[in-house]
């Protein structure tokens, strides 16, 4: 699904509006006003929406995912715009769905000159101001079968203040966290990122 549309800031939280789709939606619809994806069917789901974010001025644009009216934990993620630069922000998630569950994707920016931004180039694709993605890891009858994982840091962390043993502890531990569907690995691997 996406946006074709440029929505500027016109409120302090804005719902985006969701008009077009690159695919045939399978197990989802759109609401009538077009700002929810509709869940049909219950499962586990990876989901991810990018946004083209930019203006003529300078400050933070925030995206973040809402399930049923309910920000979703640890998925607000900030870009900083610098007088007329554009950027991506993304926002992604893994999320148990129930049926008839609504998904909306809103951002937030205090400078109303800045927003989402659809781009048509000539001879080139389109760039719509937000692209969303669903994709269904598991259903109500593998679910306790399919290894997932979705960790968070709320630390600060500089590549200058972290030794290369450190960096590596880090890596090793997810990538063995996602080859296993164990909960003991998932205890050690949390143990070792907190040990950063």
């Amino acid at each position: 699904l996406h946006s074709s549309k440029t929505q500027l800031a016109l409120h302090k939280i804005n719902t985006i509006t969701l008009d077009g789709s690159s695919t045939t939606p399978h197990e989802i619809s759109v609401s009538k006003d077009l700002t929810s994806v509709i869940y049909r069917e219950p499962g586990l789901h990876f989901v991810q929406a990018s946004a083209h974010v930019g203006g003529n001025e300078t400050g933070d644009v925030h995206l973040w995912l809402r399930l049923n009216g309910k920000d979703a934990e640890n998925s607000n993620c900030i870009q900083t715009l610098f007088d007329g630069t554009s950027s991506v922000v993304s926002s992604q998630g893994v999320m148990l769905i129930d049926a008839g569950d609504k998904m909306e994707l809103v951002f937030s920016l205090k400078n109303k000159n800045l927003g989402i931004v659809a781009a048509f180039l000539n001879g080139e694709a389109a760039s719509p101001s937000l692209s969303f993605s669903s994709g269904k890891v598991a259903n109500k009858y593998n679910l306790y079968k399919t290894s997932y994982a979705q960790l968070s840091s709320f630390k600060n962390q500089f590549v200058r203040d972290c030794s290369a043993s450190q960096q590596y502890c880090s890596i090793r531990a997810v990538t063995h966290l996602l080859k296993t569907d164990s909960k003991t690995v998932l205890r050690t691997a949390m143990t070792d990122l907190g040990t950063l």
